[in-house]
């Protein structure tokens, strides 16, 4: 007796998910990094000033 599971049939419909939810966590991530960079930037002209 043996159990033989294939996979091949879901392989192209986890990719087509994948694909397209990409951008759910493209966008998120790329705010938070933007707020990171903006805030790094602004302690340096500050510190670059004195204050």
């Amino acid at each position: 007796m043996s159990i033989d599971l294939s996979f091949d049939n879901l392989w192209p419909t986890v990719n087509s998910i994948v694909n397209n939810l990409w951008i759910a966590f493209a966008v998120p991530l790329g705010v938070i990094f933007g707020f990171a960079i903006l805030k790094r930037i602004i302690g340096e002209v500050r510190r670059a000033f004195g204050s």
